[in-house]
């Protein structure tokens, strides 16, 4: 049937409500067989490509993108369908970016700003579309798009280097009058991505401090940061006295990349006195290429959070402090203490060859070899074969026999045969 040209498709497109599934599939090789010169082969891929099964719509999509130009019209007439549309913007933005700009933008502008499908095949269009596709943005973009519509189209031009400018200038007009929560989240996000400038700026500045959702005032100060504003350690400074942890967590970020004094203080007060876990584990990460932390750090190893423990280790690694061994020891010898404590200790010995923590090594494999051990007592002996091999010693060597025997869980035996057959470090 497929050769036999419009007869053919004739007669298949008026059977096509009495198919089956499995036939209508078997069907679109008629259509698409003669798509690239009959109109009425690529219109019945059309319909097909807002069928009901899964498959059907596939195959009929694959067949307009194989007719090549012909098809353009045809999967624009997609794009704002509630079935095809996502897949449909994403084959027009690859078969003919240019063309898929002004179509995709066009069913953004009706209705399309919740479909992240539809950005992502406008930040196609704008990267593969060329001089001919920014043309049709910037016109769009002349022409004033709503608040809603300009905050997802920034969004999704802001992560192309080609969409950045046409993004910036809805950046620009959304800010002062985006009232819905969606549309300035998608204005902050946007920002993220683009250069500073100071409308802008001020604009993320007053978000960061007024907006009444923690999630904005995060953003806005993340924003800010990332384009480098001249505002951000000032806000940020501010932002240490959220109400919200996760505000605070966010100007710690920012903070932690300013090396003067007045910011490292403010951040070790959050490490030593807030009262949310994450605040403090954010704190004391951020301190791990500060000298003057370590005491700071070094206390953190009795904090009450097993978060803020696993991070003030790993803080100590990053900062190379081989003299807190003692102390980093009293977490691998509590019996009590938590998986992600241990691992960060024995990553600790490993990274820094602390050899004096091999006999507290040896004693977190010993646990995980105990007949009846806890699940997480073995995957932290897996752990500790790895740090062991390294650190070497007549006693490693005893472990790794151990490791290695017949008693042994599975996947300890199999660490120790790895671990035989790496390089050692530490020696």
């Amino acid at each position: 049937l497929a050769t036999l040209g419009p007869r053919a498709v004739e007669l298949v497109d008026e059977s096509w409500e009495t198919l089956t599934p499995t036939g209508r599939r078997r069907s679109i090789r008629v259509f698409a067989e003669n798509a690239r010169t009959l109109e009425s082969a690529r219109r019945a891929l059309g319909r097909a490509a807002r069928d009901g099964d899964d498959d059907v719509r596939h195959d009929a999509l694959a067949a307009l993108v194989a007719a090549g130009e012909a098809a353009v019209p045809d999967l624009a007439s997609l794009v704002t369908d509630e079935t095809a549309g996502e897949d449909a913007a994403v084959a027009l933005s690859r078969l003919d970016p240019a063309a898929a700009a002004e179509h995709l933008l066009e069913a953004l502008s009706r209705g399309g700003s919740e479909r992240p499908g539809l950005r992502r095949a406008i930040r196609t269009a704008a990267q593969r579309g060329g001089e001919l596709a920014r043309e049709r943005i910037e016109r769009w973009v002349a022409a004033g798009p709503d608040v809603t519509a300009g905050a997802a189209a920034a969004l999704a031009l802001g992560g192309a280097p080609e969409g950045r400018e046409s993004a910036a200038a809805l950046v620009r007009r959304g800010a002062e009058g985006a009232e819905r929560f969606e549309d300035r989240w998608r204005l902050v996000a946007a920002a993220k991505q683009l250069d500073r400038d100071a409308p802008v700026d001020a604009w993320l500045a007053r978000t960061a401090r007024e907006a009444d959702e923690w999630m904005l005032r995060a953003a806005a100060l993340e924003a800010l940061a990332a384009r480098d504003a001249e505002a951000a350690r000032e806000v940020a400074r501010d932002a240490t006295r959220d109400d919200y942890p996760r505000v605070r967590v966010a100007a710690i970020g920012v903070l932690g990349d300013d090396e003067t004094r007045t910011a490292v203080e403010t951040v070790a007060v959050l490490a030593r006195r807030d009262r949310w876990s994450m605040v403090r584990a954010a704190a004391v990460a951020a301190l791990s290429d500060d000298a003057a932390a370590l005491p700071v750090l070094r206390a953190a190893l009795e904090d009450d959070s097993r978060a803020v423990r696993a991070a003030a280790v790993a803080a100590l690694r990053t900062a190379g402090d081989r003299a807190s061994w003692q102390r980093v020891a009293a977490r691998l010898e509590d019996e009590d203490e938590w998986p992600e404590v241990i691992e960060a200790a024995i990553e600790y010995a490993e990274e820094l060859c602390v050899a004096e923590l091999a006999e507290p090594i040896a004693r977190i494999l010993r646990r995980g070899l105990r007949p009846d051990a806890w699940a997480p007592d073995v995957d932290m002996a897996v752990i500790a074969v790895d740090a062991l091999a390294a650190l070497g010693g007549e006693d490693a060597e005893t472990m790794l026999d151990r490791a290695e025997s017949e008693g042994a869980p599975a996947a300890i035996r199999a660490a120790a045969a790895r671990a035989r057959r790496t390089v050692r470090e530490c020696r």
